[in-house]
């Protein structure tokens, strides 16, 4: 049955989210919908620690934990919503007595676990992660049905704290292009030539690119594609950026090119140019993947799903994205208001 009412109108929630940043971030819409029907809720949400910092970017939570310090009979939770179904914080939840806990867990989880289990829908429906979320609030008597591309204002994410350590180029006139070319495997990539194809043909004079990665992914770039990082409007930041100076980049950058990864969430989330380049495999599809934001874009193969990607990764369809496709949407956005 949906629960209309705590004991009191200042309940304290619980959200649960350690996984990715993309995963986070698709959360937050569904934070704001807590924010808007208790507004004097508490909110604390429990992540990584390393996304922590990300965390604290919204401004509808109260309090971020990491999940390996969270203790849930110090938090004297009313409800505890796992948005991840992590089985060892759902136990502690459960041992500490939170009346009510909501997820999506699966085998003999669902029935020992949480009060109310909403089944997650299959990767292969066309549900946005963002709905996903969504339906962790029914137990609570809150619907959304506007879609997740309407959910755009509800990340919430202020950068306000400037006066960390940034790389001198955030002061340059150029449009500034963040570039995240490569995914760590968890989605397919679109081919490093054909980034490069891109940046040969971006005028030096009107754009800076930031080729933007971890410190692995940087070694994979030289030892692949080291032209990339020769162009002369290419700065490197391969594993020398933390999350909230990468958040803090992106809120100075113009745009973020590059596949479904959580700085393109972070992106569209801040309201910059987005375009993220997709394969329609299952579990990575833009319906399902797909950044939301105003100023968000994808490309992707019209094609029901690609077998390479379910099987490999290595996905052929997202190879068929041409080179002029991208860079005609890049230098759009670049050109004048009129």
């Amino acid at each position: 049955m949906p629960i209309h009412a705590f004991p009191t109108d200042t309940p304290h929630f619980v959200a649960v989210r350690t996984d990715r940043i993309g995963d986070l971030l698709c959360t937050l819409p569904a934070l704001s919908m807590l924010r808007q029907n208790w507004p004097r809720c508490r909110i604390t949400l429990v992540v990584r620690a390393p996304l922590a910092p990300l965390a604290q970017l919204a401004q509808q939570v109260d309090a971020v934990i990491a999940g390996d310090a969270a203790d849930f009979r110090a938090l004297q939770a009313d409800c505890a919503i796992f948005f991840h179904a992590d089985a060892s914080l759902a136990k502690a939840a459960k041992a500490a007595g939170v009346p009510v806990r909501i997820g999506t867990f699966r085998g003999l989880a669902r029935f020992t676990l949480p009060t109310h289990n909403v089944p997650r829908a299959a990767n292969h429906t066309r549900m946005h992660e963002i709905e996903q979320t969504m339906r962790l609030l029914e137990p609570l008597g809150i619907t959304y049905q506007q879609g997740p591309f309407n959910a755009a204002d509800l990340y919430k994410l202020k950068v306000d704290d400037r006066t960390q350590v940034l790389p001198a180029w955030v002061g340059d006139a150029r449009f500034k292009l963040l570039l995240q070319p490569l995914t760590g495997g968890s989605a397919p990539a679109w081919p490093l030539d054909r980034y490069l194809d891109v940046v040969k043909q971006l005028d030096p004079a009107r754009f800076l690119v930031i080729a933007h990665g971890s410190a692995a992914e940087g070694e994979q770039i030289r030892a692949q594609c080291p032209g990339l990082l020769a162009r002369p409007n290419v700065v490197a930041e391969l594993g020398t950026l933390s999350l909230a100076q990468l958040a803090a980049v992106i809120d100075l950058a113009d745009g973020v090119l590059g596949a479904s990864t959580g700085p393109i969430h972070l992106g569209a989330a801040l309201g910059r140019h987005t375009l993220a380049l997709h394969g329609p495999g299952r579990g990575f599809s833009p319906v399902r993947w797909g950044p939301v934001g105003r100023r968000a874009e994808v490309l992707c193969i019209d094609r029901p799903t690609c077998e390479d990607c379910r099987r490999t990764r290595d996905c052929h369809c997202i190879r068929e994205i041409g080179s002029d496709q991208v860079l005609k949407r890049v230098q759009a956005w670049a050109e004048p208001r009129t």
